[in-house]
């Protein structure tokens, strides 16, 4: 499986094992138990704007690239993930075709928020809500200093 803090070629590693969308942030691969998902600030033009939130959670844009978000394919599949059997993995692009593997993730909430489309028209964006964890340690990951015991 993959390590935390560890960089993976996206292609190869990840997408060559696992299958799935190869493109795009959401990754749905058929035959794995598996949704794994890719941040990065390349999206920020179209509306796009991941990281984390005060409250520790990871805040996920949707996909989507024109007009209203809907809640289908790999936006239906965050948020159903528990209910399908299926563990989020959350990877931030290192660099060009390398993902940064940092964790383990839930689906808490969502909300909606107003953001340009690709064509820099205002759209219902999604938002999840997402706890980052660490399934092998059994740690909680926060956004300040170390990790904390659960």
């Amino acid at each position: 499986m993959f390590e935390i803090g560890k960089v993976y070629n996206r292609q190869k590693e990840i997408h060559g094992v696992y299958k799935g969308q190869q493109y795009g942030g959401i990754s749905t691969p058929k035959d794995h138990p598996y949704i794994f998902i890719f941040t990065s600030n390349a999206g920020e033009e179209f509306g796009y704007s991941d990281g984390f939130h005060p409250d520790g959670t990871f805040r996920y844009t949707g996909e989507g690239q024109e007009g209203d978000m809907k809640m289908e394919k790999g936006n239906l599949a965050i948020r159903d993930h528990k209910l399908n059997g299926k563990e989020i993995l959350l990877f931030e692009e290192f660099s060009s075709g390398h993902s940064k593997f940092l964790g383990f993730c839930d689906f808490l909430d969502h909300h909606i928020e107003i953001r340009p489309d690709k064509h820099d028209q205002m759209r219902n964006a999604f938002i999840f809500h997402l706890e980052l964890y660490s399934k092998a340690e059994g740690i909680k990951a926060h956004t300040q200093g170390e990790p904390e015991l659960l």
